[in-house]
Parts: structure tokens; C-alpha cells; sequence
């Protein structure tokens, strides 16, 4: 009998494939360069060959609802870089449309009483404060001045509070959790090699800003964002997780991936320029050190260090004194203020002390959704010469929702973090390893990471990553014993 899993029907679908590319080949790409189309099949190939990966390693007993969050999860990471569609005053992305399905997907389960909502939640809090957030925001939108970009974070907001909803749901073993770490490594290689290429080769997607830039910016790398600030955000995020990756992996080939991964992570982040994740990487790797290696790990660590760095500056003295001085002038300029008071961090400062007013007259209430640039252009206290982004995601939370979310949104992920503390101290296997110390040192980068964008709210990323603390949280707090796994 002939299935699925038998080798014939993949044969026959393997030659069908190659004919269908040969003859899209043949009747479309005519005009297109050599290196474009290699490229092409080189990236066709690499995705079929992950597919196959996943297929024997995560998706042996794959439902349909796992499948769309598992496409949903990777198309995340590449926003609405390489498809798009307009639909009025919405656009829809890879991203978008699959979250559409799943959502659709899961509703009709609920509905046919496939899905019970019983035995998902271990920390109900979590979930009922995000529900709040929800409540809230529809609410605010009753004394939102610009109603058309409130009623958009809203919408946005509800779409990205229900990635954290689906995790929860769909995610149940141990191995859906390192389906979605190696997700994010696969997508981290994926973006970094973008940035490699956006910074040698001076060549970027169609979205990011460089393409309308000086020249002498063309090599700043933006991958798959509008910015290098979002791409920089995005790295000191992912490092860790090739950190951990090089720390935990078992296999020799996952060790070198988690050290490539995070050299480029780290050379990357240089080359943006963007000073919050020069803090949000260190402070995140101090905290690594610190507390998650052993006392062995960290005199070893040491001792290589001592003999790597010599023969490093030694060998690269030109590239490391040119690293050194971007760094210098980089934090100069936080402590040195200009005359005129158009630097970076004189206008991020005015910013905020607009946000400060305007929660002041709002008696703490916030300005509503989407409203602080409204704000920002039209009630303007403080001079921003004409930027109107807050620019730092916490206030970003405090000026438009009010004292309640913000203090709530502190509590919630002050409680993850001491979570997965607790569950990194109370097990020993080294799955658990690979996702906590992720996860830990990813927390630590992102508090600062998340004052860098224009607007945080937006980044797929970001609701990415605390979907995938909140689920693992959630999921492993209760399930490991206090005397740790057996």
C-alpha cells in the first residue's frame, strides 16, 4: 500500500517540483540575472531541505492548527519585507494572512467543541491582565482623538495579544518549544545573512530606508526592516539565542552555528550603531556570566578569552582600535550634550518629557491608542524638530495606556523573568537549558532593546518573543517539581 510516508509519491512529487521550476524558469526569469536565479534555487533548496527537518524531527503528528503557527511563527520574522497586499487601509503580509487562518481555524474547533479551554492556563493572571490590556484599549478609544490610528493599534494589539493566546494553546510538549527555538535560530540566520549582504555588497530589500540614504550610509545593514534601529532591537534579542545555542547544543554543527550566529549578531549590532543594544547585548551578556554559567565555565571562559584577545588585536589592530573609537564616540555622545539641542538624546529626552505632560493631563488615564504622535505634532510642549515617535517602548505604554497597563505590563513581565529564573535553577536538562538561558539573557536585552525603534508596537518580534516567554512559563512552572526533573 502506498502513503504518504512511502518513498514513491515523494519521488513523483520531487520530479513534478523540478519540472514545474524548470519551466517557471524557462517562461518567466529569461531577463533575470544568473546569480539571482541561483540564488533563488539555492534558498528553494535550503527551505525544502528545513522542511524536511522539521518534518521528520517536530511534525511527525502534525495538526493543521501546530502547522499554521509554526508558518505563522517564521513569517513573523519577515514582516512585510517581501509580499504584500492592500486591502483599503490595511495591509496584509505573509505574517497576517496565516494568523487570519489560524484564527478562523481555531474558532471553528472551539466552536465544534474540538478545543477546550480547560487545563491551558497554569498562571491564569497573565492571561486576564492581557484580556484587561484588550478591554482597556477598546475603551480608551472613547476619548482617542485620532480614532483611525487608535482603532489600528487596537486592531493591532488584539492580533498580537492572540500570538501569545495560540502559543499557550497549541504549544504542549517539550519539543514544540524547541521547534519554535529552532525557528527563531533558522530566521536569526536567515536575517543576519540579509544584513550581511545589505552591508558588503550595499544591496537592500525594496523596504529599508538605506535605498532613499546618503551614500555613505549604504552599507548600514536593515534586513528585512524599514530601519536599522528595528534590526539592531531584533539582533540584540536573537544573540542569546545563539548564546545558548553554543553553550547547550549538543552536536558539535549546533555549537558552531550558535558561535557564527552570534558573532554576526554581535558584528551587526556595530555596525547599526544603535546604543541601547550596545547596553542591552553587554548588560545581557554580564548577566549570562554572572548567573547562568558555572564557576568551571567562567574560569575556562576567562582563560580563553586571555589567550583569543592578544592575537586578535594583534592580527585585526586596525579594525579593533576603528570598533573601539565608534564605541567611544558612540557613548560620548550620550553624556556630551550639543549647543543647539537637535542631538539624538536631547530630542528622545524632550520626547519623553512631552509624555510626561501629556499623562499628567490625562490624569494618568493615557492619551489612547495609537494617539502619542497626534500628541506629539499638535500639543507639542517641548521641541522634537519634527520627530514624533516616542521612541521607547515602555513609555510608549505609559503615555497611551495610562498608570494601569504600565504598572500591570511591569508586573507581568517581572513575573515571567523571576519565572524563568525559577525554572532555569530548578532543572538540569539541557533543553531546558538551551530555552531559559535564551530567554533570560533575551528579557535582560530587550528592556533596552525596546527603547530603540520608533514604535515597538509594531515589531513582530516583539510580541514573538513574549509569546514564546508567557507559553514556556506558563507550561513549565507548575510541571517541574521542586526538587527539580527526574
Amino acid at each position: 500500500m502506498i502513503t504518504l510516508q512511502s518513498k514513491i509519491p515523494q519521488f513523483i512529487l520531487g520530479i513534478l517540483a523540478a519540472a514545474m521550476l524548470c519551466w517557471l524558469s524557462m517562461s518567466y526569469l529569461s531577463g533575470v540575472s544568473l546569480t539571482l536565479i541561483l540564488a533563488a534555487f539555492i534558498a528553494c533548496s535550503v527551505g525544502l531541505l528545513l522542511f524536511v527537518y522539521y518534518r521528520q524531527s517536530f511534525w511527525k503528528k502534525l495538526t493543521l492548527q501546530h502547522f499554521l503557527l509554526s508558518v505563522m511563527l517564521a513569517t513573523s520574522f519577515l514582516g512585510s519585507a517581501f509580499f504584500t497586499v492592500s486591502a483599503g487601509p490595511i495591509v496584509l503580509f505573509p505574517f497576517r494572512i496565516v494568523l487570519v487562518l489560524l484564527t478562523f481555524v481555531m474558532l471553528v474547533k472551539w466552536l465544534r467543541k474540538d478545543l477546550s479551554l480547560k487545563g491551558h492556563f497554569h498562571l491564569p493572571y497573565l492571561y486576564l491582565f492581557l484580556l484587561f490590556w484588550i478591554a482597556y484599549s477598546v475603551l480608551a478609544l472613547s476619548w482617542s482623538i485620532e480614532l483611525t490610528a487608535a482603532i489600528k493599534e487596537v486592531i493591532t494589539l488584539i492580533t498580537s495579544i492572540l500570538v501569545i493566546f495560540f502559543a499557550t494553546f497549541i504549544l504542549k510538549k517539550e519539543e514544540n518549544y524547541l521547534e519554535f527555538f529552532s525557528i527563531w535560530i533558522v530566521m536569526g540566520l536567515l536575517l543576519i545573512m540579509i544584513g550581511f549582504i545589505n552591508h558588503f555588497l550595499q544591496i537592500h530589500l525594496s523596504i529599508s530606508r538605506i535605498n532613499h540614504a546618503y551614500s555613505y550610509q549604504q552599507g548600514i545593514p536593515t534586513s528585512v526592516f524599514v530601519n536599522e534601529n528595528d534590526f539592531a532591537s531584533y539582533l540584540a534579542i536573537t544573540a542569546f539565542f545563539f548564546l545558548s545555542l553554543m553553550k547547550n547544543g549538543k552536536r558539535l554543527i549546533f555549537q558552531l552555528v550558535g558561535i557564527g550566529g552570534f558573532l554576526g549578531a554581535v558584528f551587526l549590532i556595530l555596525i547599526t550603531e544603535s546604543r541601547a543594544n550596545y547596553i542591552g547585548l553587554f548588560l545581557g551578556c554580564v548577566f549570562w556570566f554572572i548567573f547562568l554559567l558555572r564557576k568551571r565555565d567562567k574560569i575556562s571562559l576567562l582563560y580563553v578569552g586571555l589567550l583569543i584577545a592578544p592575537v586578535v588585536v594583534y592580527t585585526q589592530f586596525d579594525r579593533v582600535m576603528a570598533a573601539w573609537n565608534l564605541l567611544q564616540v558612540q557613548f560620548t555622545s550620550l553624556i556630551t550634550p550639543e549647543a543647539n539641542h537637535t542631538s539624538s538624546v536631547d530630542i528622545r529626552e524632550h520626547l519623553l518629557n512631552n509624555a510626561k505632560v501629556y499623562i499628567e493631563n490625562t490624569f494618568g488615564l493615557g492619551v489612547g491608542p495609537g494617539n502619542v504622535e497626534y500628541y506629539m505634532k499638535n500639543v507639542q510642549v517641548f521641541e522634537t524638530f519634527k520627530n514624533y515617535n516616542v521612541h521607547n517602548w515602555w513609555a510608549e505604554i505609559f503615555v497611551q495606556y495610562g498608570v494601569f497597563i504600565f504598572i500591570g505590563y511591569l508586573i507581568y513581565f517581572g513575573f515571567l523573568f523571576l519565572g524563568l529564573y525559577r525554572i532555569w535553577k530548578r532543572q538540569h536538562q539541557l533543553n531546558h537549558l538551551l530555552i531559559s538561558e535564551a530567554l533570560l539573557c533575551g528579557m535582560i536585552a530587550f528592556v533596552f532593546a525596546s527603547i530603540s525603534p520608533n514604535s515597538f508596537i509594531a515589531l513582530n518580534y516583539n510580541w514573538i518573543f513574549i509569546a514564546f516567554v508567557t507559553a514556556y512559563v506558563n507550561f513549565y512552572y507548575l510541571e517541574i517539581p521542586p526538587g527539580g526533573p527526574t
